[in-house]
């Protein structure tokens, strides 16, 4: 009879911290002791350590922040402790990867739809966590979600791109890559991952941006506005250009010729950017590519005495200027009829796994505030 074989001493020190990450034994909960800490506490070198962390990390207990230390994968626990992994189990769920989701901002309605017609279906939708682009663990935590994702083996996943940072393409490729790979059906909700006029293979759900950018910049035009500017943000998804192309359109259909300059990309909080904006092009009216950089830019142009609507004329997208207390003229996005439609996707590329891809866009709606109100005497 052989000896039972000695585990190797990395091994011994990763079952110890695995022991310890699991009891949620560490004082802080969120974060490993530092390695020279470690490696005291386990008596071993610090290549024994990392080697150790290295196995931790590849089965997504831990994951490190450049600079600021290995942390401990919550979800990843959470999983440990809360599901039984069974097949029944594993087939009634789907998941979410949103941006900034959280009240307050335009998906929140939708996803909570999701979820409610998901529930009905005798299935669970799972959140892997709010996930802001501008993070400094952004990557990390994308990859961390993922992994997660696939190792539960959900059913499919409903993702909106991520926008307004200078790694949001590649992030959004690997979510995709990702996930197609392991089998998982995706819906893209809002926008493609590539810009118009490319196409991805993956279905889609959107308002229809083009539409809605005609609306509310012809809204702005019955005012007999004569110069318009559209204002975007830096780094600014496929819907940008879409809306900025119902732009166009209204402004020619108005006999106005659109100009290259007229599309600005700035930050509407920044007064220096905005004063440079005003003296360069002297717009009478401006339209915000969501009604957060709209509500931001008016705030901007009060610090600068300027008066909304008497001085100029604004228009933004989403209706969410209730949530600040100021009243936008706006195009009011179909949330409900995005959720159905997104659920209903997903269930028919579940049974159709091989039929083209499919972009579906509903219409907005008109909504007018008092930031075009000429009637007004006071300003928002």
């Amino acid at each position: 009879m052989h000896d039972q074989k000695k585990p190797l001493k990395f091994e011994s020190v990763y079952d110890e911290i695995k022991a310890q990450i699991l009891s949620d034994s560490y004082e802080n909960s969120d974060k490993l002791p530092s390695e020279s800490i470690l490696t005291a506490t386990y008596n071993c070198s610090r290549p024994t350590l990392q080697k150790a962390l290295r196995k931790l990390i590849s089965e997504n207990y831990v994951y490190t922040v450049q600079g600021s230390g290995t942390y401990i994968n919550k979800n990843r626990i959470l999983r440990n402790q809360n599901i039984e992994n069974t097949q029944s189990q594993r087939q009634s769920l789907y998941g979410l990867i949103f941006p900034n989701l959280g009240e307050g901002y335009i998906f929140k309605p939708i996803t909570d739809k999701i979820a409610q017609i998901i529930s009905h279906m005798n299935c669970s939708l799972i959140w892997g966590g709010y996930i802001s682009p501008s993070e400094t663990n952004f990557k990390q935590h994308i990859v961390n979600i993922c992994a997660n994702y696939i190792e539960l083996d959900l059913r499919g996943v409903f993702f909106s791109p991520f926008e307004y940072n200078d790694q949001a393409k590649e992030i959004n490729q690997y979510i995709v890559n990702t996930l197609s790979q392991a089998g998982i059906p995706i819906i893209l909700v809002d926008s493609d991952i590539v810009e118009f006029p490319k196409r991805s293979k993956y279905d889609i759900v959107s308002l229809n941006h083009t539409q809605a950018g005609y609306k509310i910049t012809s809204h702005l035009l019955s005012k007999g506005l004569k110069k318009i500017l559209f204002v975007t943000l830096p780094y600014s998804k496929d819907t940008c250009k879409l809306r900025l192309m119902g732009f166009h359109e209204a402004l020619l259909d108005y006999g106005i010729s659109p100009q290259k300059d007229w599309l600005v990309t700035l930050n509407p909080e920044n007064e220096d950017e905005v004063r440079e904006m005003l003296e360069k092009h002297k717009p009478d009216g401006i339209i915000g590519l969501i009604d957060r950089a709209a509500v931001n830019l008016i705030n901007t142009l009060k610090r600068l005495n300027i008066s909304v609507p008497q001085d100029l004329l604004i228009g933004g997208f989403d209706d969410l200027g209730y949530l600040f207390d100021m009243s936008i003229s706006t195009i009011r996005q179909p949330l409900e009829e995005i959720s159905s439609v997104a659920v209903q996707l997903m269930h028919d590329r579940e049974n159709n796994p091989l039929t083209p891809p499919r972009i579906i866009v509903l219409s907005g709606e008109l909504i007018i505030g008092k930031s075009t109100d000429l009637t007004e005497e006071t300003s928002i």
